[in-house]
């Protein structure tokens, strides 16, 4: 896997609205615990970058073991990152009222 597929990946993740709904959803709440929103975040990127590797192994692409590791494994890291920035958003923004 090169350079290219991997930004590629990460280019077409950020333009799916399933990432921003469910970071968006999940990381809302600052008042629940950090560990717990990063485990359901975890979990969501997880069935979110399965859902991925499904719809590219039903449109006929070859994907070996690798490549769909690395595609769960950005969906997670991308679903993290996002939901706990709303988070931290959504704090800074209460502790200012």
């Amino acid at each position: 896997m090169d350079s290219a597929m991997l930004t590629a990946m990460v280019m077409g993740s950020l333009r799916d609205p399933i990432l921003w709904i469910l970071s968006a959803a999940i990381g809302w709440k600052p008042e629940r615990p950090v560990r717990i929103t990063v485990a359901m975040l975890a979990a969501a990127g997880s069935l979110w970058g399965a859902m991925r590797v499904a719809i590219y192994a039903a449109r006929g692409e070859p994907l070996v073991m690798i490549q769909m590791v690395t595609i769960v494994a950005v969906c997670i890291a991308l679903m993290t990152v996002t939901g706990l920035a709303v988070r931290e958003v959504r704090r800074i923004v209460a502790q200012r009222r």
